[in-house]
């Protein structure tokens, strides 16, 4: 988790555009979920965190992460990783 969240960071310090993180926890224990939760209510303004209980797999994961980011609308360019 800590070493996911640096990345988001190091992209906001320095990409010189906007950017905003759908973050999916995808079956997610407790304890992470926890920290994830914090993580996006810390910096609401670029990461949205998307729950699912149990593990969708990657595919679906993905898609639930990038569906989040279409509603919320008005990005040029989308992406997705995995860690």
């Amino acid at each position: 988790v800590a070493q996911a969240q640096e990345a988001i960071l190091a992209f906001t310090r320095y990409y010189p555009g906007k950017l905003h993180f759908a973050v999916v926890a995808n079956g997610t224990n407790k304890a992470n979920l926890a920290k994830w939760r914090e993580f996006a209510k810390g910096w609401k303004d670029i990461v949205t965190l998307v729950e699912s209980e149990t593990n969708v797999g990657y595919g679906a994961g993905s898609n639930m992460g990038l569906d989040a980011l279409r509603r919320m609308g008005g990005f040029d360019l989308y992406g997705v990783t995995n860690d």
